[in-house]
């Protein structure tokens, strides 16, 4: 199953999934780990849009954002969300084919693993790089590959072991739908760099209190997110995160 059509199904739903503390916490490490390279005179693309989580929060705090989705019905939802924004404009289609004249954005903002979902990378990366002007920065989050293996073991399902070895892809979902997701390390970020002509500026790891049950979080919501900030830029924390954050500038 294509990604975008998975996220369709599930669009009325999707932001209920992610109704908790545990992702309020995520959330908010990300908002710190974005913020520090805003500026309010940016035009920012929010490659994958989705709902529109960070549309709405980009929206408030820059000149412009084009929120760019393949699932239509996400799109509608994103729109509802920030009508009463004027600085937003709404593109559904697909990040390997974008829309835009070169050299059209200080920043791309591609959270929710969008670049583990894309159906072709190289073509991805390529656009990204054109659309970006000279300097701009891509930050994103993916699916980490140590991440997704330690999951695999625990299940003992040797077969998807076998695949994540050899494609460095697992497949994710739930009872609307399967569809497979590209896992990143450390070392993938480096290898994009060198590939695409990126430069490397930030790399964590947004590690988030696994065996921790929604009230501890809610009752240490601080003191953890204080803490994650400390830890997420550490080597072996990058390696054990569920997600990898990276910044990258083009040259």
């Amino acid at each position: 199953m294509k990604s975008w059509i998975y996220y369709d199904r599930i669009a009325n739903k999707y932001d209920t999934q992610y109704d908790n503390y545990y992702w309020m916490l995520f959330n908010e490490i990300t908002k710190k780990l974005v913020e520090k390279y805003i500026k309010e005179e940016y035009h920012i693309l929010d490659l994958g849009a989705g709902t529109g989580y960070w549309t709405y929060w980009l929206s408030e705090r820059v000149e412009s954002v084009y929120a760019l989705e393949p699932s239509e019905k996400m799109l509608e939802i994103c729109k509802d969300k920030t009508k009463n924004f004027k600085n937003i404009k709404y593109i559904k289609a697909l990040a390997e084919d974008m829309p835009f004249d070169d050299e059209s954005f200080d920043i791309i903002n591609a959270q929710g693993d969008v670049l583990s979902y894309v159906e072709d990378l190289d073509k991805v990366l390529l656009e990204i790089k054109r659309v970006l002007k000279n300097d701009g920065i891509l930050i994103a989050s993916v699916d980490s590959f140590y991440s997704f293996m330690s999951q695999i073991i625990s299940q003992g399902d040797f077969l998807a072991l076998n695949y994540l070895y050899d494609k460095k892809k697992a497949n994710i979902g739930s009872e609307d739908g399967i569809f497979t997701s590209r896992a990143f390390s450390a070392e993938d970020i480096e290898e994009i760099c060198k590939k695409y002509g990126f430069e490397k500026i930030e790399l964590a790891g947004k590690v988030i209190c696994d065996d921790c049950d929604e009230n501890i979080i809610e009752k240490n919501f601080d003191q953890l997110l204080n803490n994650e900030l400390k830890i997420c830029h550490d080597p072996y924390f990058i390696g054990e995160a569920e997600h990898i954050h990276f910044v990258i500038r083009k040259k």
